[in-house]
């Protein structure tokens, strides 16, 4: 493809669905204004508004205006509450379906806390019908229980997270035994994100046999259809590399990562954005990889690609793809400052703050973790480079990011403000600042120990972490 090809296509693509999103949006709300004015002369006529309200909801939801999606949502969700206290057979379902799709767009809207609680509904809803009906509504259930795994993960309840996601592999395993065609790949499906699960709570260990047996799943779905399962066999696999690789297994994680770029490749990618961002961040993973398997500038090559990819897609797409762009971003300054590529790490620091400063100063709520974490890689950057009074101003400012983040969601932003606290400490102790070094070490050592005793096998490193510069501050002041 030429240069400046996949841009054109994606821009045209993005264009052309814009305007058919724009037209389903305009003439959804056409529908809710005829069917508010004929329900308030006729009451019997609200669930045809309730229907049409969550109609607009999903229509504003498809074309990214998640705000606007929330308010029709939300007054779908009330009308179809009052109609299932008069009548739970008819409107019960319906106000589920309702639930489910608000929970889908407070998270969209990165308000994590509150997306948590109509999931919870919903599957207790469906779970209560199921226990009716279960070839109705086992699938819709295992549908709200995938997302509430994801809601619980995102207020950092992740072992709680394990609960839903090992029920949804029960349930889709049952269905599956009764038709296979069907339900086989949501079986694939729900198996690798319980895999993530695991990992994400810490059990790299049992993290492995699940998406072992769904990349052997899809690998019979991609032999009979190549083209409908290449995609998620690639998707599975790298999964596998990231549970072999936090297992120190890094040659096998190689060989995984390597698979799943090779079949990226191969698809058919002109004007798809997200194909292209999946390679992107495959790209990622595979440079870990290969860092930690002594071939460093191969990883480097790997990321240097995917940042290039990400730029241009975030040349096309700005409002979505800025994010992800940071986070290469923010990969690759780290791996280069390993390198000792010290300038090109602080220049590619230093664009990732850029970005996730101004997506944080747009979406506050979305981003200020994102700008969070960049600075603290951006205060390492300064440090490799000599900039030691740059360097703490920054350390100081994510510090701040983490304390706040932390007061309103301590079990999602602890760990982060413990690192940040940690850094902290090693740039006040390197200006003169002793004591303030001191009790931050401290600070960040207690939540640690804390962490620790809840998770030993995520946290105990960091806690030696900060002992380890605690007893160098003692050392250094004398007082050991």
């Amino acid at each position: 493809m030429k240069p400046g090809t996949f841009g054109f296509l994606a821009r045209l693509s993005r264009r052309v669905k814009k305007a058919r999103q724009d037209d389903e949006v305009g003439m959804a709300q056409t529908a809710v204004t005829i069917r508010r004015e004929i329900a308030q002369s006729n009451p019997e006529k609200l669930p045809e508004l309730a229907a049409s309200l969550h109609q607009l909801a999903y229509r504003l939801g498809r074309a990214l205006r998640v705000a606007e999606a929330l308010t029709p949502m939300l007054e779908a969700v009330a009308i179809r509450r009052r109609l299932a206290d008069s009548d739970p057979d008819r409107f019960l379902p319906l106000l589920a379906t309702s639930l489910h799709d608000q929970s889908v767009l407070l998270a969209a809207a990165s308000r994590r806390a509150e997306a948590l609680a109509p999931m919870q509904e919903s599957v207790a809803i469906r779970r209560r019908l199921a226990k009716a009906d279960a070839e109705a509504y086992l699938p819709v259930l295992a549908a709200s229980l995938v997302q509430l795994s994801a809601r619980l993960s995102n207020v950092g309840r992740r072992v709680d997270a394990l609960i839903p996601a090992q029920e949804t592999v029960a349930i889709h395993r049952r269905l599956a035994e009764a038709d296979r065609g069907h339900f086989l790949p949501y079986l694939a499906l729900s198996l690798s994100e319980l895999s993530v699960h695991l990992s994400n709570a810490g059990r790299e260990d049992e993290a492995v046999a699940p998406i072992q047996e769904a990349i052997s799943l899809r690998r019979q779905l991609a032999m009979a259809d190549p083209e409908g399962f290449s995609r998620p066999l690639a998707f599975s696999l790298n999964i596998l590399g990231a549970a072999l690789q936090a297992l120190g297994r890094h040659e096998a994680s190689l060989a995984q990562l390597q698979e799943a770029v090779t079949i990226q490749r191969k698809l058919p990618q002109a004007g798809s954005e997200a194909l292209v961002d999946e390679l992107a961040a495959s790209l990622d993973n595979l440079s870990m990889a290969l860092e930690n398997t002594g071939r460093g500038d191969e990883g480097i090559a790997a990321l240097r690609e995917a940042v290039a990819i990400r730029r241009r897609l975030a040349e096309a797409n700005p409002d979505r793809k800025l994010p992800v762009l940071a986070k290469s971003l923010t990969n690759l300054a780290s791996s280069l400052g390993k390198a000792g590529q010290v300038h090109d790490e602080l220049a590619a620091a230093e664009e990732s703050v850029a970005i996730n400063r101004r997506l944080a100063e747009a979406e506050p709520s979305a981003f200020i973790p994102d700008l969070g974490i960049s600075l603290g890689n951006l205060a390492i950057a300064l440090r490799d480079v000599g900039r030691r009074s740059d360097e703490l101003a920054i350390a100081e400012e994510a510090t701040t990011i983490f304390r706040r983040l932390a007061n309103a969601e301590p079990n999602a932003f602890l760990p982060d403000l413990a690192n940040s606290l940690t850094n902290l400490s090693d740039s006040l102790a390197a200006s003169g600042r002793q004591d303030e070094a001191m009790r931050m070490v401290n600070e960040a050592i207690e939540l640690r120990r804390g962490l620790s005793e809840r998770d030993p096998k995520r946290y105990a490193g960091d806690l030696d972490h900060s002992l380890a510069l605690r007893e160098r501050l003692m050392s250094a002041s004398g007082d050991c």
